[in-house]
């Protein structure tokens, strides 16, 4: 069998992968929202699993925090999210009645978390999980000050051009 040998240096201290800073194809895995009731916050915890390249099959968290205090930064935040995963379309904004959009709670898990699947835009139902996007990757430091590295933001999957085959897009 002979000797292994890795290049372990897309690993942090603690063996977590470092996805290198970047763009790359994802789709939605999982929505879960849940209140912290130290702030009253609500965190929106979005898992995303990259489905091409050198970081294929790797999962990567985004957080979407909808702040009481800050209704208008979390509205624009939570609009930019949705916007860039293909459920809120330009089209949307045409009517008289404005742009209305609520998350769809499918279950409560054993954390005691929303999971969301979809999202009600003007009274129509829209799925959210699988939808494609690009995700902004960029570097950052854990709590620890260890290397590690977070979605910056999210950007419609086109931004990605011809690298990402149709076929990979999830429906």
């Amino acid at each position: 069998m002979g000797n292994m040998k890795f290049d372990m240096s897309d690993l942090n201290e603690k063996g977590y992968i470092i996805i290198q800073a970047g763009r790359y194809p994802g789709k939605l895995t999982e929505w879960v929202a849940y209140k912290k009731e130290e702030t009253g916050n609500t965190v929106n915890a979005l898992t995303f699993e990259i489905f091409d390249g050198e970081y294929e099959g790797q999962n990567i968290r985004h957080f979407v925090v909808v702040e009481p205090g800050h209704l208008m930064r979390s509205k624009q935040r939570m609009f930019r999210t949705l916007v860039a995963l293909g459920v809120i379309k330009p089209e949307d904004r045409s009517g008289e009645d404005g742009l209305t959009v609520s998350s769809i709670v499918d279950e409560v898990n054993d954390d005691k978390q929303d999971v969301i699947t979809s999202f009600e835009v003007n009274g129509e139902k829209r799925k959210v999980i699988g939808c494609p996007v690009t995700l902004v990757v960029v570097e950052d430091t854990n709590q620890d000050g260890d290397p590690t590295h977070k979605i910056r933001h999210l950007e419609d999957i086109s931004a990605l051009g011809e690298s990402v085959k149709d076929d990979d897009i999830p429906f």
